[in-house]
């Protein structure tokens, strides 16, 4: 009997919102079931059947059409071209997409009729999916069929032409006052309008999008409830998104209101910090706030009411507010006593509609490149560029900012000064809920901190600017609900100031961000202070994808720092699903590099920075713009992405780095490897690494990288220019950094230095002058930088940073963070290497990790309660004090970037593709698809003799659970592998099984070379 098998995650994969999608050919990607039983690598999808049924919502599903197209030969299942005879996605159109895929031994009957790759051809008239689909199946004596179905909607299609199609007369909408009062925050404005529907529709819609952060409520009911701080934030002077909501619930016979609020957010609100390059700033993107919005209702006729001048539309506006202020930064004022429907007819004004808002005039500073001088950071401006564009209007496609949980009030404090302290035992992004009754005017303060200082009271002091404080004034009318709508925080304790004595106020914690899906399902060792770092690692990703991937949640920052993502995506795409959420910011990185006009990205995106200084050359965190792209093909396999931005790209790594002659940095300031443990508390870029090292280091491997991308895309001249650029840089890196190999060493020696470098004179604090780092040789053995004969001695010298010199404690920043673990493990790759040199390098990389527990050390944090990743080694040092207050957050992922390693090597779990290009080179032989390695490795020195891991991979779900007896000596291992992929099951680095899709357990009793091997490091 054939294995059974289902279809798991049916998706289009460039979108997270299938509620409003306008792509007209979206891609189309689905995952697998674990097979019912083991099946042989060869079972495979042999080809799929896609149906389409589409209607538009005017006209109903009675009105459906129906397309069949037969796939391609092939087991591909993810990245699908949308097929050719398929209609194009049209605005308001409901779709239902099917697909039904054959499984059997990979082998076809001569009379097998397949489809062409970009489905060309429509089956025969008549003849069903299903139909078609059993058809095929019946050709092999073992097959399966698979199954699954999509259902999404198209919002508003054709950017904002589709929108004047649908209503010619609209515009966005601002207050007759709005521009007046941008430089400091004013109570939140309300927009209204009122409609009359004589019957229930049977569908309807809004489209909507915001000149700051909006919330629609028709009927005094929210719209899209759950969702929060739309349209979220882009680089709003090239693109700006819109949302679209199913509002068919919310309406009624007679008369409907419609109540818009609309706040600065990220568009007109603080932005930045104060810095002697940049400073905190409002109005960065526009003065006036508004909104944009296209309400249909579909029915016996399609009715429209849309955004434009009162005298047309209707709309009208109110300064009266019960949300007296809100920042980002600074929190949220709401006032319960006053309401807009007590209001009189004479407060309610006409709007004033903003047309040119949508266009953008760009201005660039044009520098002379000849006394430019990066690292002293001074320049000459000549003049100013100007540019007028029109902003793109596009439906998001990152998942909206949605409430994902929420954690119940855990403790009350009553600090030495007496105040009241709220501690939910978990740092998390959101805000609290508040429930309870008290007399009119009665004033309750929120100050959210993230931890408590040495004395028990609120650290406020680490929040620099940000103020973090939400207050809400009592109504008196009974028990009420608040939480605050147009601002977000990063907390754990919350200070409550006014609580009326005998007063009882409910209050939970309500986490929100970015609603990505989960990849990491489970991770549970025998470490509980392992498991705590991986949960870690988990609360911060989730805490800083907030619309853009941010470096913190709390502070008067809260940026989309490119160098952080970059470090951390390896690690991120194990987390979570965050495909759409990274295509979508990546998209924006490469708006700021033409926004900017230098052909460099800026360093933080969307840019909240002044030009030229958000723009200057920067390694790691521009080079994001190359290196990001490819990690995520390497893990979803969708080459689009890479051509989309390949133009950005490209200009970028020609263009936009400051070279000498050799090819490598030309002198200049550089982050570096930022926060090692030895930087200078105010100056975390002064490393024991060398800052131009680390960008000649970087240019080397994004040197490699964009020779992949060139090759997977097929640019044939690109190739053969960065196949040379890529030997031009490395040869230079070598001849700038290698140290002559000294032969008369023996083994009994210190291991020989082999890197070198010199200090930056022109900069007044020269990094700690040390000969060499544990980062440095971690980057330049996991970059593959090394010639060979340099590789056995640059691990020994690695390894005696790490075990002889540091006592196993982490002396890396961010740049030697994200890559140390694989290179002290470097030995695997080695095909000489035994499995006693296997165990040894895993063995230093478990020291490095769990033993220690002072600063510098990845448990110091945990033995200090932290429930997050922190931005610092020492955010709190040695003394119980937080650290410099000018820059300690304690919710930064960057230094969870060894998660990637944790979960390949502790968790078992490493994706494989052995068709990926390796310095511009394809192996014609090598077997297209997903191959699992599952390969963990024990520690017995500190208990980790088991572990669970389960991850919903690209393909679908897979899981490891793994133990070491070390009575019997037997290592046992259990796996799952989704239908359509195939596995290796090592031990130690030795194959001890291939496997095909299904549930397979491998034991084995450890002959006595491994066992003592194992137990003795």
């Amino acid at each position: 009997m054939a294995p059974s098998v289902e279809i798991t995650n049916l998706r289009l994969p460039h979108t997270s919102n299938l509620l409003g999608i306008d792509d007209p050919a979206p891609i189309i990607s689905w995952s697998y079931s674990i097979p019912s039983t083991q099946t042989s690598p060869s079972w495979q999808q042999i080809t799929y059947v896609l149906s389409l049924r589409s209607w538009s919502l005017a006209s109903g599903p009675d009105s459906a059409k129906t397309h069949v197209v037969v796939g391609p030969k092939g087991h591909r299942s993810g990245n699908i071209p949308w097929p050719k005879v398929f209609p194009r996605v049209e605005s308001s159109h409901a779709y239902e997409l099917s697909v039904q895929a054959i499984f059997a031994e990979a082998k076809t009957n001569a009379n097998t009729e397949f489809g062409s790759p970009d489905g060309d051809k429509l089956a025969p008239e008549g003849a069903s999916a299903d139909q078609i689909a059993a058809k095929l199946a019946a050709e092999f004596s073992d097959a399966s069929i698979a199954s699954g179905i999509l259902n999404f909607e198209s919002g508003v299609v054709g950017g904002l032409e589709g929108w004047y199609e649908k209503a010619p007369s609209i515009t966005p909408i601002t207050t007759p006052w709005s521009a007046s009062g941008w430089e400091k925050p004013e109570p939140v404005p309300a927009y209204r309008n009122i409609f009359t529907l004589k019957s229930t529709p049977r569908a309807a819609r809004v489209y909507a999008t915001g000149f700051g952060v909006y919330k629609i409520f028709i009927n005094g009911k929210p719209v899209g409830s759950e969702s929060t701080m739309n349209p979220g934030w882009t680089e709003y002077a090239v693109r700006i998104t819109y949302q679209t909501y199913d509002i068919t619930e919310h309406l009624k016979i007679g008369e409907n209101i419609v109540t818009v609020w609309v706040a600065d957010g990220w568009y007109r609100g603080r932005l930045g910090l104060p810095h002697k390059r940049w400073s905190a700033r409002r109005g960065i993107y526009g003065k006036e706030t508004g909104f944009m919005a296209l309400f249909e209702t579909f029915g016996l006729e399609t009715e429209r009411l849309w955004t434009g001048g009162t005298s047309e539309t209707g709309w009208k506006c109110i300064q009266r507010s019960p949300i007296l202020e809100t920042e980002i930064y600074d929190g949220e004022h709401h006032d319960a006593r006053i309401s807009i429907e007590t209001a009189g007819p004479d407060e309610w004004k006409d709007v004033k509609q903003i047309p040119e808002v949508f266009n953008s005039e760009i201005r660039r500073p044009v520098l002379n490149e000849q006394t430019a001088n990066w690292r002293t950071l001074k320049w000459d401006i000549e003049y100013w560029s100007t540019e007028t564009t029109t902003k793109s209007l596009q439906a998001q496609t990152a998942p909206l900012i949605r409430h994902t949980q929420t954690f119940p009030l855990k403790k009350t404090i009553i600090t030495p000064k007496g105040k009241l302290i709220w501690d939910f035992a978990q740092n998390i992004t959101g805000k609290i809920k508040i429930k309870g009754s008290a007399p009119a005017g009665t004033k309750l303060t929120f100050l959210h901190v993230e931890i408590l200082d040495q004395d028990g009271e609120a650290c406020w002091i680490i929040l620099r600017g940000a103020k973090a404080t939400d207050s809400y004034t009592f109504s008196g009318n009974g028990v009420e609900e608040w939480e605050p709508e147009f601002t977000f925080h990063g907390f754990r304790y919350v200070q409550v100031d006014g609580l009326p004595e005998g007063a009882e106020i409910e209050a939970v914690a309500k986490v929100y961000g970015s609603d990505c899906e989960q990849g990491l399902l489970k991770f549970n060792s025998t470490h509980s202070d392992l498991n705590r770092f991986v949960e870690n690692i988990q609360w911060s990703t989730r805490g800083n994808f907030y619309s853009v991937p941010t470096d913190c949640p709390q502070r008067d920052e809260r940026l989309g720092w490119s160098g952080d993502i970059n470090l951390f995506g390896p690690t991120a795409v194990y987390i979570f699903d965050c495909y759409s959420f990274l295509k979508q910011w990546l998209q924006g990185l490469a708006d700021g590099l033409y926004l900017g006009g230098f052909s460099r990205p800026p360093i933080v995106s969307p840019n909240a920075f002044e030009l030229p200084g958000s723009h200057r050359p920067m390694a790691i965190w521009e080079d994001c713009l190359v290196a990001l792209p490819w990690n995520l093909y390497k893990q979803y396999r969708d080459p689009s992405l890479l051509e989309a931005l390949y133009p950005s790209i490209r200009q970028y790594y020609t263009k936009g780095i400051p070279r000498s002659e050799d090819g490598l940095w030309v002198d200049s300031f550089q982050y570096g490897d930022w926060l090692d443990p030895t930087t200078p508390p105010e100056r975390p870029e002064l490393a024991q690494t060398n800052q131009i090292f680390i960008a000649d280091t970087w240019l080397c491997n994004i040197s490699q990288i964009i020779l992949n991308i060139a090759t997977v895309l097929g640019k044939t001249d690109d190739i053969e220019l960065f196949k040379a650029s890529k030997a031009k840089v490395i040869s230079a890196w070598q001849k700038k950094y290698l140290v002559p190999l000294d032969p008369t060493l023996s083994e009994d020696n210190e291991p020989q230095q082999l890197i070198k470098w010199e200090a930056n004179v022109e900069d007044p604090n020269p990094p700690n002058p040390v000969p060499d780092s544990q980062t440095a040789y971690s980057c330049a053995l996991t970059f593959g930088l090394l010639p060979e004969h340099y590789i056995e001695p640059a691990i020994r010298r690695l390894h005696h940073l790490v075990k002889d010199k540091s006592d196993f404690h982490i002396s890396t920043g961010l740049a030697g963070t994200a890559e140390i673990f694989y290179a002290i493990c470097y030995p695997r790759n080695l095909p000489s290497t035994t499995s006693q040199e296997y165990l040894h390098s895993v063995s230093l990389a478990y020291k490095l990790l769990l033993k220690n527990y002072d600063t510098p050390s990845f448990l110091y944090p945990i033995k200090l309660g932290a429930t997050s990743i922190w931005e610092r080694w020492d955010c709190i040092t040695k003394e119980g004090f937080a650290n410099v207050v000018s820059m300690t957050s304690m919710n930064h992922y960057a230094l969870g970037a060894p998660g990637k390693w944790i979960f390949e090597n502790i968790g078992g779990i490493k994706i494989e593709h052995e068709d990926l290009p390796v310095s511009g080179v394809v192996n014609t032989d090598a077997k297209e698809g997903w191959k699992f390695i599952f390969d963990p490795v024990p520690s017995v020195e500190f208990g980790v003799t088991s572990n669970e891991m389960e991850y919903e991979s690209p393909k679908g779900r897979v899981d490891c659970k793994w133990n070491y007896n070390k009575q019997d000596k037997e290592f046992s291992i259990e796996v799952a592998v989704p239908a359509n992929c195939e596995g290796e099951v090592k031990i130690f680095g030795k194959l001890v099984q291939k496997i095909g899709a299904g549930r397979y357990s491998v034991k084995k009793v450890l002959d006595e070379v491994d066992w003592k091997a194992l137990e003795a490091f």
